[in-house]
């Protein structure tokens, strides 16, 4: 029984050294991410988020939503991004007439994940398109994060773009989506969940988490040790 309440302590004392003020969770949905078919236009990612952040300063997000069928964007201040068709061969169009410095692009929310292989991998997805610039000014760099619970690397929940020197004008590029289906909703793989409300980061890296756990298991073990070796003493 002591044996139990020093594990149990243990794991308290580690939890609140290592997180701090947060807590972290595998997503655990009831059944993992199902797609549900072959084509993902504009018309299917409603409720997506789309955040730009300026140049000179701020950002704004906006909504997804549909046009028609096929078609969805969203609209900004001084910009705009909009897709039609097919994401895997049709293309993704953004305008910008201020300076945007970066373009995230959250196709969770619209249960959506991000084709990245050029290879079919994952039941009810074919073979997908990273992201390819078809005209314009390209980013300095763009990333791929939020790897989607079923992805052997080729799934991700977001596209990030960024300019170092800033983009003013008209992108034309592809990138490939896949829907999730209504009992079985595009989940990331990993989240931190804080105290904020509503607040989630995903963590592609759990491994060094576990690491970390281990070492302040190991710290409060060494404490314990020299507690007793203390009382013992005296």
């Amino acid at each position: 029984m002591t044996q139990l309440w020093i594990k149990n302590s243990l794991f308290k004392l580690v939890s609140a050294t290592v997180l701090g003020f947060a807590t972290i969770q595998a997503a655990t949905p009831a059944q993992a991410t199902t797609l549900s078919g072959l084509i993902t236009s504009g018309g299917d990612i409603t409720g997506m988020e789309v955040t730009v952040n300026f140049f000179n300063g701020g950002s704004e997000t906006q909504i997804w939503s549909a046009i028609d069928k096929e078609s969805g964007g969203v609209t900004g201040s001084d910009w705009t991004l909009f897709q039609s068709g097919d994401s895997f061969d049709q293309l993704w169009t953004f305008n910008a007439a201020q300076s945007i410095s970066s373009l995230t692009i959250n196709a969770i929310p619209g249960n959506a994940a991000f084709d990245t292989s050029t290879s079919p991998s994952k039941p009810g997805s074919e073979a997908g398109q990273s992201f390819f610039v078809q005209s314009g000014t390209a980013p300095t760099s763009f990333d791929y994060l939020d790897p989607i619970d079923i992805s052997t690397g080729d799934l991700f929940g977001t596209l990030i773009l960024d300019w170092s020197g800033g983009f003013v004008g008209e992108l034309s590029y592809l990138a490939d989506l896949d829907s999730g289906t209504t009992d079985d909703p595009v989940q990331p793989l990993y989240q931190i969940q804080t105290l904020n409300p509503g607040q989630t980061i995903s963590v592609p890296e759990v491994n060094s988490i576990f690491g970390l756990l281990a070492v302040g298991a190991f710290g409060a073990g060494s404490l314990l040790k020299r507690k007793d070796a203390q009382q013992t003493h005296f």
